[in-house]
């Protein structure tokens, strides 16, 4: 708590810079008149311009002319900013005349011609060799969600957010760039965004290929969301205010049988066995009839305890500005969000975070940035019963069919032999679960300009330090719980079975301590002479990251780094780079740590050549590529220690103890070997090229990039348990290079921009294909060629093919192929014997497609007619298959298991669903049975505001305001909606949260 409140005092101590008086109203004043166009030339009407030292504020008039009052005897600077355009700061200097038109320039989303953020540099897009995608902290604003990834969500050709807990504080989200997971930077540090609002978000850089990140090292093996927070703007002071509220509900629940359909249904999977029904008629009647709830009850859990909606809520405060000295931003930001349970215990989480950004000059040549941040996570969850963690409410809902148990049995709460959780106890009366999660994340950068010692050379340095403390506290407990017992008479009584604890005092369940420590330095050199210009960069990055948890200690990591990167440009239209990276793994052995991998690349402006330079079609033509290796460091083995190959390790197995009855000798030790000694290995590496070419045509109106990747892996690590004769004598083998594999594809994006007189129109469209192929594995030498993985796409299904449901004895009979999970019956599953061996078993397993989607794609629509705007996104997939898997609502067989609505399609009613049965397990093989198309779309989040005029929201001292409605997941088009389930994760809701689909509504305004 102690670093929130220091952190709010630094806040506040730059709000009080900001916004202190600079005693310049006392100051002579002069009148500034000018005009203000647009690129065109076009006069624009409604302008803000700003007198910086007197803090006055004046509009353009019809003809975009404006007069205003600056400081007379000091340069005075006079802002111009308007919605859609980049902010204007012109100095007015005494003695000098201001020109008659100052030129505002549109903000595009996607500018070739913007500046890069790239790791410890930036330089012009023009003179990147890379795959960069830029997107601004502004357009991820319009996502109301608890994790900014799910405002990346479509917007990014290549990147891809998949969404694996939806549960309130507990949210699990993983980004992938062609198809590779990626690390988030933040401000240069590798760290979790967790808590990070995009309103804080200056631009976010997604670096598909190496050029881009070759720099970082063995970090840079994978791709990077590289995040640049807010520092800013000179001459611009701003307080911004937002808040929002809505609500959320659930995209998709499964639906399950009554009580009635389930006892029925049951007989029948029993009598489909060959035994004896399990309900009378007397009693299906009582479950249909509810003459006797108690007896036989009819609980629909997820109408009793799953709420329609769950509130959601986040707000935002920033101060930002600054002048020659200083540039300053700090922000504070909440958000709150509810679970869904309607009894006892909600899951709630509470956010709170800080944030503080200064720049300061310190003279002529050197700026000291210090970044500060902080925040704090409150989530509440109802306990497990017995105090061992989080209660996962929707795996019990979705097992327990609806005649479980009631209950109650008047107050008495009720559970039964094979359904031993009363969900009302374990809401209500089993305690909590409160976990606290503290993050704090400092760093500070000082730049020093050397050019009086080497023109053109400066040097960067940059500490940070960032902690965060996950603690878990439960409080257990329990009601007392009984079970029903029923007598002749229909009086039925209940028995205790578990009596009532109340714990009170509080446990520590979970105490995670991870700390990352960095360090940096780059020494930079920029020379132009003539047609010539050349950047060079020398960096030195070393890290430390330690994670810590209750349980046990792991193993710090630690990497040091040292690269080069050149960059040489020719009359600003050839481009050629080169990287070079000295980076060593602590997991290698001491002698064979550091590893040299180059970087080359090469970009080439076409459009600034002389034969496209009148054209009236092209505006801008890049073409660029690149080709690089990198270690990857990040390597592990299954049932390895992934830090130390190169030690053997032992495990304790007992002792033993020589000799006779009666004269045994001392115990000796016994150990077993878990890890055999690996020296001859090599980092695993990873070999990629990219080419692309992107540009605009049409006066900018079109925008486009397109992009081929190929990335190859190799001397992966692996023990080589199976391609290895068994006779070798041991399944302990040293760790070796062996394996390989490649990915390849298409990544890129087009977006249409115009006008029609106050209508204002964008349009775009991003997608990213990929494929991947085994070369070589590790896998047994005897297996037969159509079962081996080497050569054969990464994606496949490797299942039965399903012929359809036998209809009769008399086809089992004739066609006579046992199965391998029991004798069939008509209504099972009949699967192709691939092999012709006269048997159906593991031998038979094919590849028909893809288990996963190869197409993955985004729409983005922005319309705005005068002060109404409406922004879309879309997402989707498609060209690849899903398989029905989840044993709780698709598969379903065996005893004590609930049943979906979809079994009424079951046979012989329809073909949908095999026969019902309590034994079988030759119904739930995974096979072309159960595989369907796993395409589908969504409009991922939709935006309308209202901008208040300028006139108007003036004459309210506020220089902008505007009022919005938001929604996610508003609509899902997809052939598994028939199923009830959300196409994203077909078990949420099943055996965790469901997806949610928000609406919000909101206000921003800014003075």
């Amino acid at each position: 708590m102690n670093i929130i409140k220091n952190l709010l005092i630094f806040m506040v101590l730059l709000a009080m810079q900001g916004f202190g008086s600079l005693n310049a109203q006392e100051a002579l004043t002069t009148t500034v008149t000018g005009r203000v166009v647009d690129e065109s030339g076009q006069p624009l009407p409604g302008v803000v311009v700003k007198s910086f030292n007197l803090k006055n504020t004046v509009l353009t008039d019809a003809a975009g002319e404006f007069s205003i009052q600056a400081t007379a005897a000091e340069t005075d600077h006079i802002v111009v900013s308007e919605t859609g355009y980049n902010l204007l700061v012109y100095s007015v200097i005494p003695g000098q005349e201001v020109p008659d038109e100052l030129s505002l320039i549109k903000t595009r989303t996607i500018d070739p011609r913007n500046e890069v953020s790239l790791p410890y540099g930036s330089l012009s897009s023009d003179r990147s060799v890379g795959a960069v995608s830029v997107i601004s902290g502004e357009e991820l604003e319009s996502f109301p969600a608890d994790n900014l990834l799910e405002a990346l969500m479509g917007r990014v050709p290549g990147l891809v957010i998949n969404q694996y807990d939806y549960m309130p504080g507990r949210e699990s989200l993983g980004a992938y760039i062609r198809g590779l997971g990626a690390a988030v930077y933040i401000d240069g540090v590798a760290r979790d965004l967790t808590g990070l609002n995009a309103s804080d978000v200056e631009r976010v850089e997604v670096l598909k290929d190496l050029s881009g990140r070759a720099v970082l090292g063995l970090s840079g093996a994978g791709p990077v969301i590289w995040i640049t927070t807010k520092k800013g703007n000179q001459y611009n002071r701003k307080i911004s205010v937002s808040a929002e509220y809505g609500f959320r509900n659930p995209t998709a629940l499964p639906k399950y049988l009554d009580a009635y359909n389930y006892a029925t249904l049951y007989n029948e999977a029993r009598e489909n066995d060959g035994l004896s029904p399990r309900y009378t008629q007397e009693e299906l009647d009582a479950y249909r009839n509810q003459s006797n709830p108690v007896r036989y009850p009819d609980v629909d859990y997820y109408d009793l305890y799953v709420k329609n909606s769950a509130p959601f809520s986040r707000g935002n405060i920033s101060f930002e500005g600054g002048d020659e000295g200083v540039n300053y931003y700090s922000a504070f930001n909440y958000l709150t969000s509810q679970g869904l349970e309607s009894v006892g215990e909600l899951s709630k989480n509470e956010r709170y975070k800080l944030l503080g950004n200064v720049d300061i000059r310190l003279n002529d040549f050197m700026r000291l940035g210090v970044n500060i941040s902080g925040s704090l996570n409150n989530q509440r969850f109802p306990n497990q019963g017995g105090g061992s963690g989080v209660f996962n409410m929707f795996d019990i809902l979705s097992r327990y069919p609806a005649n479980a148990h009631p209950v109650y049995f008047g107050d008495k709460l009720i559970i039964s032999d094979n359904y031993p959780v009363n969900v009302t106890n374990e809401l209500k009366h089993s305690g909590f679960a409160e976990g606290k999660i503290l993050n704090a994340q400092n760093s500070a950068n000082l730049a020093i300009d050397l050019n009086d010692v080497v023109e053109g050379l400066t040097l960067d340095a940059r500490a940070s330090f960032d902690v965060m403390n996950y603690i878990i506290h439960t409080k257990g407990g329990t009601e007392a719980l009984y079970r029903l017992e029923r007598t002749g008479t229909g009086a039925d009584t209940a028995i205790l079975v578990v009596p009532k604890e109340v714990d009170v005092d509080m446990s520590v369940g979970n105490n995670t301590v991870d700390r990352r420590t960095e360090a940096m330095t780059s020494l930079n050199y920029e020379k132009e002479s003539g047609k010539h210009s050349l950047l060079l960069n020398a960096i030195y990055y070393m890290a430390l990251h330690e994670w810590r948890v209750t349980s046990g200690d792991y193993q710090p990591e630690k990497l040091q780094d040292l690269s080069l990167r050149a960059n040489y440009n020719f009359d600003n239209k050839y481009t050629l780079e080169a990287d070079l990276s000295y980076t060593g793994s602590m997991r290698m052995p001491k002698g064979d740590r550091f590893t040299l991998f180059p970087t080359v690349g090469a970009a080439w402006i076409v459009s600034n050549e002389s034969f496209l330079s009148e054209s009236n079609l092209i505006d801008y033509l890049k073409l660029h590529t690149s080709f690089g290796v990198m270690g990857i460091g990040n390597f592990y083995l299954e049932g390895y220690n992934p830090y130390y190959l190169f030690q053997t390790l032992w495990s304790s197995a007992g002792s033993w103890r020589p000799g006779i009855p009666g004269n045994y000798a001392d115990a000796a030790s016994i150990y077993t070997i878990l890890q055999h000694e690996s020296t001859d290995f090599v980092l695993p590496k990873r070999r990629y090229f990219n080419a692309g070419v992107q540009g605009q045509l049409l006066e900018k109106s079109l925008t486009f990039e397109l992009n081929y990747f190929n990335e190859y892996n190799y001397d992966k690590i692996s023990n080589r348990l199976y391609s290895l004769p068994s006779l070798v004598g041991t399944e302990f083998l040293p760790a070796a290079n062996y394996g390989e594999d490649k990915r390849w594809g298409f990544d890129g994006m087009v977006q249409y921009s115009g006008s029609i007189g106050d209508f204002r129109y964008s349009a775009g469209l991003n997608a990213l294909y990929i494929r991947g192929k085994y070369l070589v594995v590790d896998e047994l030498v005897s297996l037969e060629e159509y079962r081996k993985l080497a050569g054969k796409d990464m994606d496949l299904f490797w299942i039965y093919n399903a012929e359809g449901l036998y209809q009769s004895e008399s086809e089992i009979t004739s066609r006579n192929v046992p199965q391998a999970w029991g004798d069939v019956r008509p209504g099972d599953i009949r699967y192709e014997d691939k092999n012709d061996d006269g048997t159906v078993d593991e031998k038979d397993v094919y590849t028909p497609g893809a288990h996963s989607p190869r197409l993955y794609y985004g729409l983005n629509l922005n319309l705005s007619y005068k002060q109404v705007s409406l922004f879309i996104t879309g997402q989707g997939v498609a060209d690849g298959d899903v398989l029905l898997s989840s044993d709780r609502y698709f598969r379903i067989n065996g005893t004590s298991q609930n049943y979906s609505e979809l079994m009424l399609d079951r046979w012989p009613v329809t073909d949908e669903f095999p026969r019902l049965t309590t034994t079988s397990n030759n119904n739930v093989q995974n096979s072309t049975f159960w595989v369907r198309n796993a395409a589908y779309f969504k409009i991922k989040n939709v935006e309308l505001s209202y901008r208040l005029p300028t006139n108007v929201s003036r004459s309210l001292s506020i220089a902008d305001a505007r009022v919005f409605l938001r929604g996610t997941n508003l609509l899902v088009l997809s052939g598994l909606n028939e199923y009830g389930v959300d196409p994203e994760n077909l078990n949420a809701g099943i055996t965790g949260y469901p997806v949610f689909r928000t609406y919000t509504a909101g206000v921003s305004f800014s003075f």
